[in-house]
């Protein structure tokens, strides 16, 4: 039992540290008001939409 536990503790480390690294090499885009973006839609969102994205226009940062 106390090798399941041990192992298992092992395995949450090893996926904290590989999502943390995922997080760290993530690009960080920054975007300027003017900018032209493309806004995902949810599914849940989409109702009957054949396009799963929207593009929209900045006018100031929040």
């Amino acid at each position: 039992m106390k090798i399941f536990v041990k192992l298992a503790i092992l395995n949450i480390k090893r996926n904290h540290k590989y999502i943390q690294n995922i997080m760290q090499k993530s690009i960080k885009q920054i975007f300027e008001p003017g900018k032209i973006v493309k806004i995902r839609i949810s599914d849940i969102d989409k109702l009957k939409m054949q396009q799963r994205s929207c593009l929209a226009k900045l006018f100031k940062k929040a």
